[in-house]
């Protein structure tokens, strides 16, 4: 007679067992739920590349919005349009904030890419 108390799994194989089974259930092909299934990014909705802008360099570099038509060289209302997700990144504003945040021209043109892409689907 087995002094095994109930729930414990003693050998190798005795706890794979549930592990596998439940690999299985949540993850194999034929039986993968719908909410199941992993979102990619391009199916969540991103925010706009001016909502980046505000939150990630604005706010924490404590820069006035008085500041950044001149700093970016483009009209306040441009500067407005582009903060409130009206106005795509084009190349030239692109170069533009590059060189104000330190950062490349093609993050900027990645930013608006992945957007775009993810008011598509």
């Amino acid at each position: 007679m087995s002094t095994k108390k109930k729930g414990t799994l003693t050998t190798s194989s005795e706890w794979a067992k549930p592990l596998r089974k439940f690999l299985k259930r949540k993850f194999w092909k034929g039986e993968r739920k719908e909410s199941m299934k992993v979102k990619t990014a391009f199916q969540k909705d991103l925010p706009h590349p001016g909502e980046i802008i505000s939150e990630l360099y604005i706010i924490p570099l404590f820069i006035e919005r008085e500041q950044l038509p001149a700093k970016l060289n483009l009209s306040e209302n441009d500067v407005t349009r582009l903060l409130q997700g009206e106005l795509a990144i084009t190349d030239a504003i692109a170069e533009r904030l590059s060189k104000v945040f330190g950062t490349s021209k093609k993050y900027w043109l990645n930013l608006q890419e992945a957007y775009d892409q993810s008011k598509i689907r």
